[in-house]
């Protein structure tokens, strides 16, 4: 059975994000120790404050982006995560109500800062070891005189358990049935929930799916790009709209509903607010449909 390598490639409707210093709590000139401490106390605010106990992943990120020059692809390929969202996916798992900066090496519009971490005891610690310091890296870049921070690396974690195995497909199968398996998987595994494991799910369903799909590189990114707008989107239904089928080619469009505060920052082609539209191709090969790639 194939194996597909997953990579959580860089979310689609973040690509036009720059960095915006409306965002950042901080002066303009701010050494790269300071971005960091108002980066945490941001989040830590955010996470703290009463108000925004629904606030969820996708609103967490949005109010502490200003401080990151968002992941590139070229970046996720080489680090297998994407380190804007893994580090706010850290911060709400851990809810550390302190931290120490090491003082960051600067070499030129480099930095690189480690930091240490104490977890809360709100975090769901149940042994002393849980309580132990957690260390953390973080790297920056200097933009016009403004520091930002491009990469993430957290604490070590144990391999999850085997994802299940891929979907069985075969000859019975059409663009719709594969399209609607994939849809209901998605909205299952990645629909409004209070849990958060994105890069965990990510990985289950990309294993499910695996054989549904062609296994090319334009295939796979397309795939993994698409998981990846899920995860924040997170549908919670779906419809399938049209299907367009030429002799070995087809063409399936389905929109999706989503409670998500980034829906309403994504235009919708259908005109209905927090309804978005994907469009699947899949062809035909050997007498077996397969899909080929999934857009917005």
């Amino acid at each position: 059975m194939r194996k597909l390598k997953v990579l959580l490639v860089y979310f689609c409707m973040l690509t036009f994000v720059t960095p915006a210093l409306a965002d950042r709590n901080l002066p303009l000139g701010a050494t790269p120790a300071s971005v960091l401490n108002a980066f945490f106390g941001d989040l830590q605010f955010s996470l703290n404050n009463p108000q925004n106990k629904d606030l969820g992943l996708t609103g967490t990120y949005a109010n502490a982006q200003g401080y990151w020059v968002p992941s590139s692809r070229e970046s996720v390929q080489r680090t297998g995560q994407v380190a804007d969202l893994s580090s706010v996916m850290f911060f709400h798992m851990k809810l550390p109500v302190s931290w120490d900066i090491e003082e960051p090496r600067i070499a030129g519009d480099f930095a690189r800062a480690r930091v240490t971490f104490t977890p809360s005891a709100s975090s769901g610690v149940a042994r002393d070891s849980d309580y132990d310091l957690i260390e953390t890296q973080f790297d920056l870049i200097s933009r016009n005189g403004d520091w930002f921070i491009v990469d993430f690396k957290g604490p070590e974690v144990e391999t999850p358990a085997p994802p299940p195995d891929a979907l069985v497909i075969d000859a019975t199968d059409t663009p719709e049935t594969l399209v609607a398996r994939f849809m209901d998987l998605v909205v299952t595994e990645l629909g409004p929930s209070e849990e958060f494991g994105g890069a965990t799910k990510l990985s289950v369903i990309s294993r499910q799916v695996e054989d549904m799909w062609l296994d090319a590189r334009e295939s796979k990114r397309s795939l993994v790009q698409n998981l990846s707008m899920m995860v924040i989107l997170q549908p919670k239904s779906w419809l399938l709209n049209e299907s367009i089928i030429t002799d070995d080619s087809a063409e399936i469009y389905v929109t999706f509903e989503s409670d998500s505060p980034m829906a309403a920052m994504i235009p919708s082609s259908s005109g209905l607010k927090n309804t978005l539209s994907l469009r699947f191709t899949a062809q035909r090969n050997e007498g077996q449909w397969i899909l080929i790639s999934v857009v917005r």
